[in-house]
């Protein structure tokens, strides 16, 4: 005979073949039998915070009713979800304060150039008090003085559009956003780009500063690159403190650290330090953790250990209500049909969907409030980008050839003053015209760094902004490549 613990196994067991996988994982996983009380006909389960308990009891709670008291064979039981603070978490690792990754990197670093600092939850320095790195890191508090520009004020979970393709990804973080260190620690958020994930990170952070806490947000770079500058000016204990005294850390692109051996080592023993202490910490990355391969495999099983979610590709609700809250906004009275036109436009990301919003916003800034439909078309089909058909191979190809070279002179070590330009052009355009990652570019050309792919595209951006005949070559290059093939 079945014990109620028992039943409630079983029921989970169900349950998860009729939730999909990161539901259930969400919501289901770790909710536990507690007692039951066969004179009431109820169930107690206890769940380990009060989002899950919401869950549970409110939105999901008839189903999982039915599915237990099915397996029961009683029709009228009912169950109680219970909030239990969870025992202290034992990570199997012991922390580790040393010093020694720091000198390290500072051997391998000391040649390397300097870049900004994270962007801090403080009140944007105005230029009159804007204070520089060195006087920054010598300065006692670092919670009051790290510095750098504002979060983006549009960032904010009241303008993040909940639809069915993040709604996991927005419930988590709001979660954290308000608990801190209790409810899903460390948080990974994961998707491909412009699909929301800078959103949701800077919307905790608004959160959790509107709150009190104290919070970093940085991505991967900036966290490189403030770590460089504490080696230079010797204040790595100003360092450690700034990072390991957060309630709030959030890590942006964190894949970008993957082969800098001492930075991650670093993120490494600052990430145990604040999960260990209960301290929040949330990343984001073009994939899941255990896709990102060149991240150690203890940083990704340590990532794994979390709650992974990921932000999949807004469907068509979630592309129109955006556009029409953007030109409520605007104050702009676009058409039901306008509205379409500009959805269907583009139909990957939100990045693309705002271009496409702002050439029609500056067509009807500069013709009147009303756009005809033609105009409207004709419009979207001139800005419209050839991602669906370029990729990165058909770009090295194109530039490729265009110069007098082979697909093999670009991906090889070879360099030359003008095999280093084509280089950068084909570098350049494939970030302008794909949706691929700086890493997978870099992949793309014989496995060079991210970094690198990186220095090439603002180089060569630099320098099409002072050379007319240069950025001629690059436009030509473009539309040879953007040509259906």
């Amino acid at each position: 005979m079945m014990t109620p613990k028992d039943i409630w196994n079983a029921a989970k067991a169900q349950l998860e073949i009729q939730f999909d996988r990161q539901s259930y994982d969400a919501w289901i996983r770790r909710a536990e039998f507690a007692d039951y009380m066969p004179d009431d006909a109820l169930m107690l389960v206890h769940v380990p915070n009060t989002m899950i308990r919401d869950m549970l009891q409110e939105r999901l709670y008839r189903n999982i009713r039915k599915v237990v008291a099915d397996i029961a064979g009683v029709p009228k039981l009912e169950i109680r979800f219970e909030y239990v603070k969870p025992e202290p978490i034992n990570w199997g690792f012991d922390f580790d304060d040393d010093d020694a990754p720091l000198f390290k990197f500072k051997a391998q670093q000391e040649k390397k150039q300097q870049l900004a600092l994270p962007v801090a939850l403080t009140e944007p320095p105005s230029p009159a008090n804007a204070k520089s790195i060195v006087e920054v890191m010598r300065t006692p508090d670092p919670m009051e003085t790290v510095e750098g520009s504002a979060l983006n004020d549009e960032y904010t979970f009241a303008r993040f559009v909940v639809t069915s393709s993040n709604m996991l990804a927005h419930e988590t973080a709001k979660a954290v956003a308000e608990n801190p260190g209790t409810a899903y620690n460390p948080l990974v958020i994961h998707s491909n780009v412009g699909l929301g994930k800078t959103h949701l990170l800077q919307a905790i952070a608004h959160h959790a500063k509107a709150c009190g806490y104290r919070a970093l947000y940085a991505p991967a770079e900036s966290f490189t690159n403030h770590l460089l500058e504490a080696l230079r000016q010797r204040t790595t204990a100003m360092f450690k403190q700034t990072y390991r005294k957060l309630d709030l850390l959030l890590v942006d692109d964190i894949q970008f650290i993957g082969g800098k051996e001492s930075t991650e080592e670093e993120f490494f023993h600052t990430f145990n330090a604040l999960v260990q202490a209960k301290r929040q910490v949330v990343v984001s990355s073009d994939r899941p953790p255990q896709e990102l391969m060149r991240l150690t495999e203890r940083l990704r099983s340590r990532l794994q250990g979390g709650m992974v979610a990921d932000i999949a590709a807004p469907d068509y609700e979630a592309r129109f209500l955006v556009v029409q809250m953007w030109a409520e906004e605007a104050q702009l009275k676009l058409t039901n049909a306008t509205i379409d036109m500009i959805v269907n436009s583009a139909p990957k990301n939100f990045r693309e969907l705002r271009g496409a919003f702002c050439q029609i916003k500056a067509q009807i800034n500069t013709y009147g409030t009303t756009l005809p439909i033609a105009k409207v078309e004709q419009t979207l089909e001139r800005y419209a980008s050839p991602r669906d058909r370029v990729t990165v191979a058909h770009i090295i190809e194109v530039v490729a050839q265009k110069h007098g070279l082979t697909s093999a002179d670009l991906i090889g070590k070879r360099r030359t003053e003008s095999l280093n330009l084509a280089r950068q052009i084909a570098m350049y355009l494939a970030r302008e015209l794909t949706e691929s990652s700086l890493p997978m570019i870099g992949d793309h050309f014989g496995g060079r760094s991210h970094s690198t792919v990186l220095h090439a595209y603002n180089k060569l951006q630099k320098a099409i902004e002072e050379d007319q005949l240069l950025r001629a070559r690059v436009e030509k290059l473009r539309r040879a490549v953007s040509t259906p093939h």
